[in-house]
């Protein structure tokens, strides 16, 4: 995991509100993984109620964000690294 992707971590954590630990951060590869971790976190650690294509829309806006790629080119299934250029 590069600065960058480290960086999107932080990002989220701060949108979201909550921390995720290195072994979830090591396991996330694509944005649907990064969008799931969130969502598992969220729904733990909240008494509100989240609805998960929100979570993934905001996903897809901090990811676009990070990235400079318009979030309508943005896939769930694209890999964070690899498809992204996100290191």
């Amino acid at each position: 995991m590069g600065l960058d992707s480290v960086e999107l971590i932080i990002h989220v954590e701060r949108h979201f509100d909550i921390a995720i630990s290195a072994n979830e951060a090591a396991r996330i590869t694509t944005v649907q993984d990064l969008a799931d971790c969130v969502y598992a976190n969220v729904t733990a650690s909240s008494q509100r109620l989240f609805d998960k294509g929100d979570v993934e829309k905001t996903i897809l806006k901090i990811v676009s964000d990070s990235s400079g790629i318009p979030a309508t080119e943005i896939k769930l299934e694209h890999e964070i690294c690899y498809d992204l250029g996100i290191d």
